[in-house]
């Protein structure tokens, strides 16, 4: 128990988790930090879109799609995605203001920028250039087809990275997966990540 608690706790990727059927949280360490961090299991996804900067001349012509996600370079987390910042642009750049979107600055150390041209596609890529720093107020982007088309990093689909239900109340490691349960329905994570789920992948136990 823990302050009258009963916790079921599990190591995964070198994290330990903890669900009490009201709560649930994580221990980990930075990389190179003898100091151990507690937050919360999965991070929840940016709180607002990114928003249009002033426009400077460049090679971006038609309809373009932006959406970020958060990130922790230590667990490998992801979050879900933000909603979408939607620009018509004409022989311009692409300056996205982000200095609007809060952190949970104690689970994030990076901010990710995905983007789609509606004339190439549904899809949404990045780069690996296209992870900033958390704190990041601005990026501007200027890409060309080709250079959205040689993308092949692509953001999380609708749904998917949702944080776990508080009331989990079990937990299980198995097979690079984490199963969670709250005594009615039994979700997974994705494979290799213990934080990511959709939470419409269940099964009833």
């Amino acid at each position: 128990t823990l302050d009258g608690t009963s916790w079921r706790f599990v190591e995964a990727n070198n994290s330990l988790f903890g669900v009490s059927g009201s709560q649930a949280f994580k221990i980990y360490k930075k990389a190179s930090v003898n100091t151990l961090y507690a937050s919360p299991v999965g991070i929840a996804p940016p709180d607002a879109a990114p928003t249009q900067g002033p426009l400077a001349s460049g090679g971006m012509t038609g309809d373009y799609d932006f959406l970020v996600t958060w990130y922790n370079q230590y667990t490998g987390t992801e979050s879900g995605r933000s909603d979408v910042l939607s620009l018509s642009l004409t022989s311009d750049n692409a300056v996205l203001n982000l200095a609007g979107i809060s952190a949970p600055a104690a689970e994030v150390t990076h901010i990710r920028v995905y983007v789609r041209k509606q004339s190439l596609g549904a899809e949404y890529y990045r780069s690996a250039a296209m992870e900033y720093d958390y704190s990041t107020s601005s990026v501007t982007l200027d890409l060309s087809d080709e250079d959205i088309n040689n993308m092949t990093l692509t953001a999380p689909a609708v749904g998917d990275h949702a944080v776990l239900p508080d009331n989990i109340v079990d937990l299980a490691w198995h097979l690079s997966r984490m199963f969670a349960t709250d005594g009615r329905f039994l979700y997974y994570s994705k494979l290799g990540n213990p934080e990511q789920y959709n939470l419409l992948n269940y099964e009833f136990v």
